[in-house]
């Protein structure tokens, strides 16, 4: 007799359909929607924290500068005033700001807003 040949797909498939892929790749695009702007969100809170504490460590090296040159509330420091003796270098803003050292009796400001001591 004559055996039949059978057509049929395999039970095993190895790979996967272009439907699979498509559903994987917008599950990971759908991910990175939501994860991209909390990333950025992250690094603008870093940069204006590590702006803080510049600001601090100016603030403080100023009224060190004040207290061992026995100034008044309405002199002015200048950074060549604080560096080497209170501060090791210039401290620079994380976004590009610069900072204001203003009068001794003043808090120390920088141009970027958001970026305060307190």
């Amino acid at each position: 007799m004559c055996r039949l040949l059978r057509l049929t797909k395999p039970e095993n498939k190895l790979g996967f359909t272009l439907i699979e892929m498509t559903i994987v790749v917008l599950i990971i695009g759908i991910l990175a929607m939501i994860a991209l702007p909390a990333y950025m969100n992250v690094r603008e809170n870093s940069r204006a924290r590590v702006c803080r504490s510049h600001l601090r460590h100016l603030q403080d090296a100023k009224e060190r500068w004040a207290l061992d040159n026995r100034k008044i509330a309405s002199d002015e420091a200048t950074l060549d005033d604080l560096i080497p003796n209170y501060l090791k270098e210039t401290p620079l803003c994380p976004s590009s700001g610069t900072y204001d050292l203003k009068t001794v009796g003043e808090d120390v400001t920088c141009s970027i807003s958001g970026h305060t001591m307190y």
